[in-house]
């Protein structure tokens, strides 16, 4: 596949976001969006208060966000976040994070590592492929992720057992020379395959593994780029309020507000997620609305469809029923205003105790 890019403007503005939380969030969406100077502003930001967890993170943001989009802007940044020499090379640590950006921004982007993950831990779905793979060997693991005739979620799945990565595991096992050794049997590219390990080796996490399954899998496939022209965020204090989603302090509290607040919320919650945390509910459902927005997008035949089992696998384990999946993504789309501003309030009260 040839790359393609669409066009994105940047400066090398200096300004520090002094939150490593709010830094780590703010890039990873600034990044998805292609928002060149925001999430340059936020990387240097987060490498100055975590010094080299940076590395580890664009490795993460680039196998999960980037994949299949854009192989080769994934194996370059897997090679400078590897490798202190090259990094040097390019002028430094700060200049290495600005070429990164640069690329990762422009990139066409594909989400799939992710949604498979998803799938894979949590779709009713893949309950039965799960216990079978809890019991098999690496070997069997492996022959099944080459079954070609296979949906590619269970192969998916078995790439996920065989490799042993992951924090949340719950089955023995793990072998990646051998799964290497696999996607060779199948034509993987030798550099894909050894950039993929390496990821996964240094993050720990299965979506790094996943990419060369994903590039065999768009062999002969056609595709496209959409590229959107996103409206300017809403913010506080300069700071995008889409940084604050499930995995920031503040994120929380106003996601939990909301869903005590707003009338189409609450309505939607009885309906369609009662008896559980409204604040886990309406997380996830913004997460799908707002932070996972990726542009330029790679559109290819198997994307939607795995986008698709990705999202209904969140929203099933937030407690959401299947049909009110779409409905709650919009209503919390239709009501940004009133989330934006609740958001807005807490972060501004809590600058101004700091």
């Amino acid at each position: 596949m040839t790359n393609t890019y669409c066009s994105f403007s940047a400066d090398k503005r200096n300004d520090l976001v002094t939150d490593p939380w709010i830094a780590n969030s703010l890039m990873h969406k600034a990044i998805r969006r292609g928002d060149i100077l925001t999430a340059e502003r936020s990387a240097l930001s987060f490498h100055a208060l975590r010094g080299s967890a940076i590395w580890r993170r664009l490795m993460i943001i680039a196998c999960e966000d980037v994949g299949v989009g854009s192989i080769a802007a994934v194996t370059e940044t897997i090679d400078i976040c590897t490798n202190i020499a090259r990094r040097k090379s390019l002028g430094g640590n700060s200049e290495a994070i600005r070429n990164v950006m640069r690329l990762l921004c422009s990139a066409p982007k594909d989400r799939s590592t992710d949604h498979l993950v998803a799938a894979v831990a949590k779709h009713p779905s893949l309950e039965g492929a799960r216990r079978k793979m809890a019991s098999m060997s690496d070997d069997e693991r492996l022959e099944i992720s080459r079954d070609h005739e296979l949906p590619l979620p269970v192969r998916a799945a078995a790439i996920v057992y065989a490799s042993g990565l992951g924090r949340d595991r719950k089955y023995l096992g793990g072998n990646l020379h051998a799964l290497a050794a696999s996607y060779h049997s199948l034509g993987a590219q030798q550099n894909v395959v050894e950039a993929s390990i390496l990821a996964g080796r240094r993050t720990n996490e299965t979506i790094a593994v996943l990419i060369p399954l994903l590039e065999l899998s768009q062999v002969d496939a056609t595709y496209s780029i959409e590229c959107v022209q996103l409206p300017d965020p809403a913010t506080a204090q300069g700071i995008p309020l889409y940084a604050f989603d499930k995995h920031t302090r503040i994120g929380r509290q106003a996601f939990d507000l909301f869903a005590r607040e707003n009338s189409d919320i609450i309505k939607l919650l009885e309906r369609f997620a009662a008896g559980r945390s409204g604040r886990e509910a309406v997380g996830m459902a913004a997460f799908h609305a707002e932070a996972a927005i990726i542009n330029p997008r790679l559109v290819w035949p198997q994307s939607r469809p795995i986008e698709s089992i990705g999202v209904e696998s969140d929203l099933l384990s937030a407690g959401i029923q299947r049909d009110g999946h779409q409905v709650i993504i919009q209503a919390i789309r239709d009501n940004l205003d009133h989330l934006n501003d609740l958001r807005a309030q807490m972060y501004e009260r809590s600058t101004a105790r700091a």
